[in-house]
């Protein structure tokens, strides 16, 4: 179920912050992690986080009239540090607002990018330095080309429960199944690309770029798996250990669905396999890992993945050493 509510705090930081002022009228739509972060830190404006945060933006408003940035800067800034990260995705529900915002945005942000799924922009250092850390390192806006007829569609498009949040014109659209997903401390699929009946059969490439999207996720905010993804994982890693490389042509598939039709090399592909492996040991500390999932790991032969069996090794070695000192 999808729920539908207003917050006066998050409408203020996507509205002055978020959203560049060439295109606040154009009723765009945000969605992804942007949104995301917002809801998950500020939707309670009496918590701490937010008090922080308003406190902040205060002074940096006041400075900012005075042209005094550095200022605030020297006195230690904002205690608001490491959150916002990524850039901001923008979708439309109509042609008609797409082509207004297209004509818009290039007037106060310069074009950096064009692909068949977005054009990303560079909103500018000056809109950095005036809302400071709050956006820290953020300055691409992505303005997503297919159309979502609605808030509710866009959101229910999503294959992660945990990205299942968007916002429009001053309010938050937030599907039940990201609440519970967050409140378990899980990463949860909705609609499980690897068993899309409409995709044949996926290319090494497109699992590896979803399994590290599912790290991205466990990481930023500190889940673990689904039962359902933590088989998902398994597989991919026993896939890379058997996959041929040289077999596929010099491009390989890494992404599709909503996200467009990526691809990659295969030195690419041989990095992600490397990516994997080092995401090996923050899969081991989930709380749903299973332990006989070790089994699989000890003797991996190919050399992308060596850094997981010198990990399981060492892991299978502290247990038997445990084992013996409580045995007495």
């Amino acid at each position: 179920m999808i729920r539908v509510e207003e917050n006066h705090f998050i409408n203020h930081l996507v509205q002055d912050y978020l959203i560049p002022e060439s295109i606040r009228e154009t009723n765009p739509i945000l969605a992804g992690g942007s949104i995301l972060y917002l809801y998950l830190n500020y939707s309670d404006e009496s918590s701490f986080n937010s008090r922080c945060l308003k406190s902040y933006l205060q002074k940096m408003k006041r400075l900012s009239v005075k042209k005094d940035l550095s200022t605030y800067y020297r006195l230690g800034g904002s205690i608001i540090k490491n959150g916002f990260s990524g850039d901001i995705d923008i979708w439309y529900s109509s042609n008609e607002d797409f082509d207004q915002a297209m004509a818009a945005i290039k007037t106060s942000c310069r074009e950096r990018n064009s692909t068949n799924w977005a054009v990303t922009y560079d909103r500018g250092r000056d809109h950095a330095a005036r809302s400071g850390d709050f956006l820290q390192g953020v300055r691409e806006i992505q303005i997503i080309k297919k159309i979502a007829e609605s808030p509710e569609d866009l959101i229910s498009s999503f294959d992660i429960a945990n990205s299942m949040i968007a916002w429009q014109d001053g309010k938050l659209y937030v599907d039940s199944r990201l609440d519970e997903a967050f409140s378990d401390g899980e990463v949860r699929y909705v609609n499980n690309p690897f068993n899309n009946p409409l995709v044949k059969e996926m290319t090494i490439g497109s699992k590896l770029f979803n399994a590290l999207r599912l790290f991205k996720y466990a990481k930023r905010y500190n889940l673990s798996f689904s039962k359902e993804i933590d088989e998902v994982i398994l597989k991919v890693f026993l896939e890379a250990e058997d996959i041929d490389l040289e077999k596929y042509d010099k491009q390989i598939e890494v992404a599709s669905s909503h996200y467009g039709k990526r691809y990659a090399s295969i030195n690419t592909v041989k990095s992600m396999i490397h990516s994997l492996a080092a995401n090996f040991p923050h899969w081991y500390v989930m709380n749903t890992f299973r332990e006989e999932n070790l089994a699989f790991f000890v003797a991996l032969e190919k050399s992308e993945l060596s850094t997981v069996t010198d990990f399981v090794k060492r892991a299978l070695g502290a247990k038997e050493e445990a084992a013996i000192t409580f045995s007495f």
